[in-house]
């Protein structure tokens, strides 16, 4: 294969493959789009799949048995928009580098779709314009993307056996739309700078060991419509606002010590009166409140003896 020198789309999804990648796929220098998904390849990803091949801008290896670390030569591909490696064997950290993907820090494509001209005819300069199509995990269910697929920019590494923490870096990849690194075993807690990915419409966390907080500036992110925390190690009160308003609370469930909407357990010093006529009418409850009503009953309470006294006496004044 390796003597199919101006090939740019390479896609054998779906097949029965199995071994290393041939190192003859390196003479391959113009390759944009490779799709080898529901394989049985094998192996440490090559270094040369990074180095070799500058104009890639769809790397799929999803569903294969790769084993290893990722190699670092990844972070040459600048014009990545689509990186997944989900459901592999893949070990160690996420590399650090990986903010050197610049193609992840425009916020809008030039292209909707990622296509190829393909001449047939030299002397009349006519052509064949083919669109690449592929799957993509979005908000947790499979889709196929055709003219729309360079739309999507978008990190998948989940279902591997990743450790360590995310690496902060990875916040400065601010066109990001979709990142999911669940189902791995990192650790450590969400970067407090996460916010800054506000192209962010999916975010994939789940089922990892992470610890700490979730930081209140993914509250910012108004572009998130799915977010799925679960089953981690996270603590303290969950942030509200915006868009995380109207995340369902299975996004927070099995974090034993989160607290607060959406999940069903409150956070100590959450109000939790049940009078009627406080909760009347209100949007918003606070100390004060509180205050107020321990007062007022209180003041019942002192009062109430003092006007029994007082009729008393009025009786005694009227028969005697």
């Amino acid at each position: 294969m390796g003597f199919l020198l101006r090939i740019e789309t390479l896609d054998l999804h779906n097949n029965s493959f199995n071994g290393e990648l041939p190192s003859s796929l390196k003479n391959c220098t113009e390759l944009k789009f490779i799709n080898l998904q529901d394989n049985n390849l094998s192996g440490q990803i090559p270094m040369w799949l990074g180095s070799s091949h500058p104009n890639l801008v769809v790397l799929i290896l999803r569903s294969n048995h790769f084993s290893k670390s990722m190699p670092l030569h990844l972070c040459h591909l600048t014009n990545l928009q689509l990186l997944d490696l989900a459901i592999n064997h893949i070990s160690g950290s996420i590399p650090k580098c990986l903010n050197n993907l610049t193609a992840f820090t425009h916020k809008s494509s030039p292209y909707s779709t990622i296509y190829h001209y393909y001449p047939l005819n030299p002397s009349d300069r006519s052509f064949l314009l083919y669109d690449d199509h592929a799957s993509w995990m979005w908000k947790g269910r499979e889709y196929e993307f055709g003219n729309t697929l360079g739309l999507i920019k978008g990190i998948d590494l989940s279902s591997n056996i990743l450790t360590g923490m995310i690496p902060r870096e990875i916040v400065e990849l601010d066109g990001l739309i979709s990142l999911n690194l669940s189902r791995n075993f990192l650790t450590g807690r969400i970067t407090s700078e996460i916010g800054t990915l506000q192209a962010l419409e999916v975010l994939d966390l789940s089922e990892n060991q992470l610890c700490g907080g979730i930081p209140s500036s993914i509250s910012s992110i108004t572009s998130l419509n799915f977010l799925n925390l679960s089953n981690n190690n996270l603590s303290g009160k969950i942030p509200i606002g915006r868009q995380l308003d109207t995340i369902n609370a299975s996004a927070y469930e099995g974090n034993p010590n989160l607290c607060g909407f959406p999940l069903p357990k409150k956070c100590w010093g959450d109000e939790t009166t049940q009078n009627p006529i406080m909760n009347k009418g209100r949007g918003q409850v606070g100390m004060q409140d509180e205050e107020d009503g321990f007062i007022t009953q209180g003041f019942y309470a002192i009062m109430r003896p003092l006007d029994l006294l007082s009729a008393f006496g009025e009786f005694l004044a009227h028969y005697y």
